[in-house]
């Protein structure tokens, strides 16, 4: 591999096991915790510093001394880093993609949408897309509207041990703006049995 791949990505379940393949291989880092590191005090402290409510009664400063601690470089084999933000995530946002510019300077940073960007708050998705090397998405509309690569979701074949297959087809998502059309979609299916 050219690069060694930083994935700032989610404790969701759905989103843990799309990336679930790769997460842990050599030169690929997942990260899915607040901070990169297991230390629940470091993570209680940040929790509080960075909380949407206490800064709302009173700003706290000093924020940005967390950005070395959002990801811990271990990559030893000196390959530059190529970052991809997951839109929405809480790292996604112009502060700390001019931290990464600054501390790597080789490095390349990709944001996905993995979900419509109408669904991202844009100060995470569309505000930060002209600070990244690439952009993409799943959705063609999505893509051709704000001129983003056109990407498949990511998907990982999940190991799940004495599974008992009960259905033929499954679907995992909010339904949002779809709920009807989802349902059109089983009836349809439910009558070709």
């Amino acid at each position: 591999m050219k690069y060694n791949y930083v994935i700032f990505g989610s404790d969701n379940d759905y989103i843990r096991t799309a990336f679930s393949d790769i997460a842990g291989k050599d030169g690929i880092k997942y990260l899915y915790r607040k901070i990169d590191t297991k230390s629940k005090f470091l993570t209680f402290l940040y929790s509080l510093h960075t909380s949407i409510k206490t800064n709302k009664l009173f700003p706290l400063p000093f924020k940005k001394v967390w950005n070395g601690k959002a990801f811990k470089n271990t990559f030893d084999d000196g390959k530059p880093i190529c970052f991809l933000m997951l839109a929405g995530n809480r790292w996604c946002n112009a502060k700390y993609i001019a931290y990464l510019r600054e501390k790597y300077k080789d490095a390349k940073i990709v944001l996905y949408f993995m979900d419509l960007v109408k669904m991202t708050k844009p100060s995470h998705g569309l505000e930060v897309m002209p600070l990244c090397d690439l952009a993409m998405t799943y959705d063609k509309s999505d893509a051709e509207k704000y001129k983003m690569k056109l990407y498949q979701d990511v998907f990982s074949n999940p190991k799940i041990e004495n599974a008992k297959i009960e259905y033929d087809v499954c679907c995992i998502m909010k339904a949002k703006d779809r709920l009807k059309k989802a349902i059109d979609v089983y009836d349809h299916l439910e009558s070709l049995g």
